[in-house]
Parts: C-alpha cells; sequence; structure tokens
C-alpha cells in the first residue's frame, strides 16, 4: 500500500471513525508551524467532518479556520489496451450546475483496499472490469482546509 493515501490508480479494460486532534502552545517544537488552540465540531457526517479550529501563526496572527475532513476516496484512470484513449463519464452536477467529465471514482469503504476500492467504483459507474491495476499518484485537491483522516 502507498504511504501517501492510494488515491489515484491506473487500470487496464479487460473483459465515522475520525481520530480526534487539537495541540497546545506546550506541544510546538517547530517555531514555524501554526499552533492550534481548539477545534469545534459544526457537522459530522459518513462522509465529512466539518470543523472549526482556532489557530495562531508563527507570528502570533490568530484566526479561525475552518477544517474538512473526508473519507478517503479512490479514483481511476481507466486506458485501453494501447493505452491511447481514457474512459470518462459525463455527469451533471448541481452545486455548479454543469455537465462535466469525470473519472470513475468514489469513497474507499472502511476496511476496503484502496485498489479493491478504486476498481469496484469503475465497475460500479461504468459497467467495466479494470483487468489490471497500478498505483500512479497520491492527491489531496484541497491541501489548505481538507484532509483524509480514515483509517487506511
Amino acid at each position: 500500500m502507498n504511504p501517501h493515501g492510494d488515491c489515484r490508480w491506473a487500470a487496464r479494460l479487460g473483459g465515522n471513525g475520525w481520530p480526534r486532534w487539537a495541540g497546545s502552545v506546550a506541544d510546538v517544537t517547530d517555531p514555524h508551524k501554526w499552533v492550534i488552540h481548539g477545534e469545534r465540531l459544526v457537522d459530522d457526517t459518513p462522509h465529512i467532518r466539518v470543523s472549526l479550529a482556532d489557530v495562531e501563526l508563527p507570528n502570533q496572527v490568530r484566526f479561525t479556520q475552518y477544517v474538512f475532513r473526508m473519507r478517503r476516496c479512490a479514483m481511476t484512470v481507466v486506458l485501453d489496451d494501447v493505452g491511447e484513449r481514457v474512459l470518462m463519464m459525463r455527469r451533471h452536477r448541481f452545486i455548479v450546475d454543469r455537465w462535466v467529465w469525470e473519472l470513475p471514482g468514489g469513497y474507499v469503504d472502511d476496511g476496503e483496499d484502496s485498489a479493491a476500492a478504486a476498481a469496484r467504483e469503475v465497475e460500479e459507474e461504468t459497467g467495466w472490469r479494470p483487468r489490471g491495476m497500478e498505483f500512479v499518484m497520491s492527491s489531496q485537491p484541497i491541501i489548505g482546509n481538507a484532509r483524509d483522516d480514515r483509517p487506511r
């Protein structure tokens, strides 16, 4: 398993356990790190936990920051046998009120291997069953406000 989260997989086509964390000034050993003075829960669902953190910058500026803790996801780049074409899905997304092109993917179930989740999502969403999986990369699209806290 990739130590960085197993969030991106490549495939070839063929036939609420959220940890709680908060720091204190006494715990800071690196003078360049932000200090977390506390955190208040705003909402907690099976897919996302939203909280407000009271943080302090190294220059003593203090403010409130939204924090989003999300379930792990696995996205898949599905290639044809030649490796020249990518399978994508066209979907309407209400939040942006547009039709968009997407790669197959979705949530990793608790206790599920990321590669198994990626293959499962491809089959559920497209009807195609990947013949093989190869790890490509891990990504965190909103690193400043979000993190994946689910067990690996």
